[in-house]
C-alpha cells in the first residue's frame, strides 16, 4: 500500500493494525466489521484511494470495493434505497439495495461510504448499528457486515475550520483539536466512538502528487511492456504537467484527467501512427512534450 499511497504511512499503519487484529480473530467484539475507519480531509488527499488500495492489497483487485455516494441519501425518503425493498404494487419483485445487496453477494467487501456529511441524519443510527453490531436489516432479512471493511469519508467545509486549519497541512495523524470539534458538532459522540480509527489526512505536497502520478503512469505502461513495448517518461514531464497551483487547488483529485489530456492523448496519437516502434522516450523540451523513438544501442563492440 505504501507504494500506491504516498505520504500516508501513518494512516496505512493504523489501518493495517486494525485489520490484522480482526483477521486473526483477536477482537473483543467479533460481530463488528473487520475494520471501520473515518477518513477526514479536503478534496484530493487520497481518502477514496485508501479504500481501493486496501482492497488491492488484501484481495489483489479493486473489484471488491462497494462505493456508495451518500449524497444519494441526502433526503430521508431515499434512505430505503440502501437496503432491498419491494417494488411498489408488486408481491415478489424487489429493488436491490445500494449497500446490502453487494454485501450479500460478497461478505468480505470493502465498503466505501463517501461524504458522510451529505447523508441525511437518519442514516447515522443505521451506520452506528452496522459499526457496533455488524448487521443491517432490509426486506430480505438481516445482513452481516462482520467480514466487511468499512471506510467512511467526510470533508469539513472551509467555514467550519479556523483559517489556519484550512488544508490540514500537517502530518497524517488522529484529528487535531479543530477537526475533532467539527466532527463532534456534526456527528454524535456515540457514532464517532464506534470507528476503530478516525484518521485525518493532510493536503498533499507537489512532490507527493507527482510520485502518485508516476506510480499510476507506470502501472498503465506496464501493460504495454508485457507486449514488448517500452516507454520511458522523463521526470520533467510530471513536473511540467502538474504545477504547484494545481496541487494547491485540488490535490490529486484531477490527476487522472490531467494525465489523460496532457500525456496519454498525445502518446496514443504517436503509438497509433508509429505502430512498429518498440522503444519510446517521452520528455519535455523547451516547454513542449516530445515523443520519439529511443536510439537503439549498437551491438557492435568498439574497435
Amino acid at each position: 500500500m505504501g507504494r500506491r499511497i504516498v505520504g500516508k504511512d501513518d494512516a496505512i499503519e493504523r489501518i493495517s493494525r486494525v485489520i490484522r487484529v480482526r483477521m486473526a480473530q483477536l477482537d473483543f467484539r467479533p460481530q463488528r466489521p473487520n475494520g471501520s475507519f473515518l477518513l477526514v480531509g479536503p478534496t484530493g488527499v487520497g481518502k477514496n484511494e485508501l479504500a481501493y488500495a486496501t482492497s488491492e492489497a488484501l484481495f489483489g483487485t479493486e473489484q471488491r470495493v462497494v462505493s456508495v455516494d451518500l449524497g444519494e441519501i441526502a433526503e430521508e425518503a431515499n434512505i430505503i434505497r440502501l437496503g432491498v425493498c419491494p417494488v411498489p404494487g408488486t408481491n415478489n419483485q424487489y429493488i436491490e439495495g445500494l449497500l446490502t445487496s453487494p454485501v450479500r453477494r460478497d461478505p468480505e467487501a470493502v465498503i466505501l461510504l463517501r461524504g458522510l456529511e451529505r447523508a441525511h441524519a437518519s442514516f447515522y443510527p443505521i451506520l452506528q448499528q452496522i459499526l457496533e453490531h455488524g448487521r443491517m436489516d432490509d426486506a430480505m432479512g438481516p445482513i452481516s457486515f462482520s467480514q466487511a471493511i468499512i471506510f467512511v469519508t467526510t470533508r469539513p467545509r472551509r467555514e467550519d475550520l479556523p483559517a489556519g486549519e484550512i488544508g490540514f497541512g500537517r502530518a497524517t495523524q488522529a484529528p487535531h483539536e479543530a477537526v475533532r470539534r467539527h466532527l463532534e458538532k456534526t456527528f454524535s459522540s456515540e457514532l464517532l466512538e464506534e470507528f476503530n480509527e478516525i484518521i485525518e489526512l493532510p493536503a498533499l505536497t507537489s512532490d507527493a502528487v507527482r510520485r502518485i502520478a508516476r506510480y499510476k503512469v507506470e502501472a498503465v505502461l506496464q501493460r504495454l511492456h508485457q507486449r514488448h513495448q517500452q516507454i520511458v517518461v522523463a521526470e520533467n514531464v510530471f513536473e511540467s504537467m502538474i504545477p504547484e497551483e494545481q496541487v494547491q487547488a485540488d490535490g490529486a483529485a484531477s490527476l487522472h484527467r490531467t494525465l489523460e489530456d496532457r500525456l496519454f492523448n498525445p502518446l496514443a496519437r504517436y503509438l497509433l501512427a508509429h505502430r512498429g516502434r518498440r522503444a519510446i522516450q517521452v520528455e519535455m523540451i523547451d516547454g513542449r512534450l516530445q515523443i520519439q523513438e529511443r536510439p537503439r544501442r549498437s551491438s557492435v563492440a568498439p574497435s
